[in-house]
């Protein structure tokens, strides 16, 4: 039997076979696959679902607190007071962005430095290992790092 032949055959068994789900004989079984017809004429009739108004409802309900006269003023306050800490809040937080902000620039600008992308300062000067190994710190007679340099080049015999 050849791979395609076999491949068929499969695929007919698996139609066939009683494990799984089926979506054809799923929607003929359900209201969605078998719409509702009128008896005289045959035509499909409405089907589709009802839908509720919560506004029908609020307006059964009678008038609302804030409707009165005297309510609308409290009303109002709770309104504004409400818009004015959410103002407040977020501007709480711009305010404590921009401080963390400005704090994390200024640690970065002390302690990194721009001319070694990203090496540390070195606040220390660099000495010059010559001159701490062959003259003591209190001499009269060291020379200054220019010569040391030139002495530095010039050959030992």
């Amino acid at each position: 039997m050849s791979e395609a032949e076999m491949r068929r055959t499969m695929e007919h068994k698996d139609m066939n076979s009683d494990v799984g789900l089926e979506l054809a004989p799923l929607m003929t079984n359900q209201t969605t696959g078998n719409p509702k017809r009128d008896p005289s004429t045959g035509y499909m009739m409405n089907h589709s679902l009802s839908t509720t108004d919560v506004t029908k409802l609020a307006s059964l309900q009678g008038p609302q607190p804030w409707h009165s006269t005297d309510n609308k003023q409290q009303y109002w306050e709770q309104l504004t007071g409400q818009v004015s800490e959410k103002q407040n809040i977020g501007a709480r937080g711009r305010q404590i962005d921009e401080q963390q902000q400005k704090q994390h620039f200024e640690s970065w600008e002390t302690f990194w430095g721009r001319p070694g992308n990203g090496a540390p300062r070195d606040s220390s000067q660099k000495e010059n290992l010559m001159k701490m190994l062959h003259y003591p710190e209190n001499s009269n007679k060291a020379p200054n790092n220019v010569e040391l340099i030139t002495l530095e080049r010039l050959s030992v015999k």
